[in-house]
């Protein structure tokens, strides 16, 4: 069984429309097979006229899972160059990435031979390494992170013993030191999936699940002192949050949409049994990737809601595919 690498580039509406004219172009769909076994791409950045995609693909000399980066051009999707690497004889994959000025940062895990751990590092625009941190001391998976262009703030799973929780690292840009880290209550199977930070209450938002049964979503300053955390049963997890230009906060993930005021008390949603992978708030309309089942087949299709979570249009992007394609965790 193959998986494949999907780039999507997508440009919405740039000024207000009614509702009946909303819509989407697909300006290109690219997909690759490197290793012709399992290859997949989580997330993708952007700097200039380019955009990277990380995740893994397959060592052709050992079969492990490596390190994957992709460099390709915005106007149509084509490959410049890529970039892998072994991090360890077992192998290891990337969830996310981030540009910061002229530097891509991109933060996965590792794998021993019973274990995983953090990794975080810096490559520089043509893809070259130039910082590489396996947080040894740190076992679990680095997952989701983000900068307010002083420092770099990572959300991940930490493993003790059998428990499982929400980790948050505060790191330096300059050389991935840690300044402070967050760990959350560790008596339950606690995930996080997605960090951001709410541009006009310039608190950090972690969304993620407890226990894969219900949503959790956590308040952090900007010194990881928790303001406030809270869980809904909409559905398994949260996958993905967006802000608006008024502070509110869009989480979505499996079951729907959830509207958020900066203190984090609900003021709408939308309930689907449908899921929902990734978000992102742009020109007044919030946009939402997710999947449904269309004939034989899992089709990656894209949303446009209104701030009042009115759904203006749906587009089936991977309807040309006699393949299951998915959007997943990762910008």
């Amino acid at each position: 069984m193959t998986l494949f690498i999907m780039i999507i580039l997508i440009m919405g509406t740039t000024m207000p429309l009614q509702a009946e004219e909303e819509g989407v172009k697909v300006n290109w769909l690219v997909e690759g097979n490197p290793s012709f076994f399992f290859d997949i791409s989580f997330s993708t950045c952007e700097k200039n006229a380019h955009v990277y995609a990380v995740g893994f693909d397959s060592s052709t000399n050992s079969s492990v899972l490596q390190l994957r980066v992709e460099k390709r051009l915005k106007s149509d999707g084509s490959l410049v160059k890529n970039w892998t690497y072994v991090p360890s004889e077992y192998g290891g994959l990337l969830y996310d990435c981030i540009m910061v000025g002229d530097k891509l940062y991109a933060v996965g895990a590792v794998y021993s031979a019973n274990d995983s751990s953090w990794i975080t590092l810096v490559l520089d625009p043509d893809l070259n390494l130039l910082n590489y941190a396996n947080l040894t001391e740190t076992p679990g998976a680095a997952i989701s992170t983000f900068s307010d262009q002083e420092f770099l703030y990572v959300a991940g799973i930490s493993t003790v013993g059998s428990s499982e929780g929400i980790l948050v690292k505060k790191m330096r840009l300059s050389d991935l030191s840690l300044v402070k880290d967050y760990v959350s209550n560790l008596s339950d199977a606690n995930y996080a999936y997605d960090i951001a930070i709410n541009p006009l209450s310039n608190q950090i938002w972690v969304v993620g699940n407890i226990n894969s049964e219900k949503w959790r979503i956590e308040i952090l300053d900007k010194d990881l002192t928790q303001i406030k955390s809270f869980e809904t049963d909409i559905g398994s997890s949260a996958t993905s949050i967006g802000f608006d230009k008024e502070g509110y906060s869009y989480v979505v993930g499996d079951g729907g949409i959830v509207k958020l005021n900066r203190d984090g008390e609900e003021v709408k949603k939308y309930v689907q049994t449908l899921l929902f992978a990734k978000t992102l708030w742009l020109n007044n309309r919030l946009y939402v990737a997710g999947e449904e089942n269309v004939g034989d087949y899992s089709r990656q299709v894209l949303y446009i809601f209104d701030g009042e979570l009115n759904l203006l249009n749906k587009t089936i992007i991977s309807m040309g595919m006699d393949a299951d394609a998915m959007f997943l965790m990762g910008k």
